[in-house]
């Protein structure tokens, strides 16, 4: 699934634990998160924070940067979760960023990753997820809380 930043990497942390959709699938399970290479989002969060001094280039565009676990989809007025607009709300679990992007493609709509991509992804889920340390994904986490 791709999404924009900084919208995947808030989805890969646990930060936002909802993605919001018009459309729905039967699809339960493991997604890779793609961070596609669009940085609307982020353009807008950072005029609107501009006290914040956030940095667009902490983040990966263009890959694949982690995984969540779909467990539910919901319309918005059973959602009770300051993330969740709706009209639907892709609720995720077991959030988790790779030590390492995967550069990608991505796609509209949930789609299938190549086998190589596949592979990558489950070589690196056996790794220990990167520690966040730095101060400038501090600085984002307090724009999307505010947000």
């Amino acid at each position: 699934m791709s999404l924009q930043q900084p919208w995947a990497w808030a989805v890969c942390t646990g930060l936002k634990p909802v993605e919001n959709r018009s459309w729905s699938t039967n699809y339960r399970g493991l997604i890779a998160i793609h961070a596609s290479s669009s940085r609307r989002w982020i353009n807008t969060i950072r005029r609107e924070w501009d006290d914040l001094q956030l940095d667009p280039l902490v983040f990966s565009y263009g890959a694949i940067i982690g995984t969540a676990e779909l467990v539910d989809i919901q319309p918005v007025e059973k959602v009770h979760l300051p993330s969740a607009e709706g009209p639907l709300c892709w609720i995720f679990k077991g959030a988790r960023l790779l030590p390492h992007p995967i550069p990608s493609r991505g796609k509209l709509q949930l789609y299938r990753l190549s086998e190589a991509e596949t592979e990558q992804v489950h070589q690196q889920l056996d790794q220990p997820a990167p520690r966040e340390e730095d101060q400038r994904l501090a600085a984002w986490r307090e724009a999307i809380e505010r947000w």
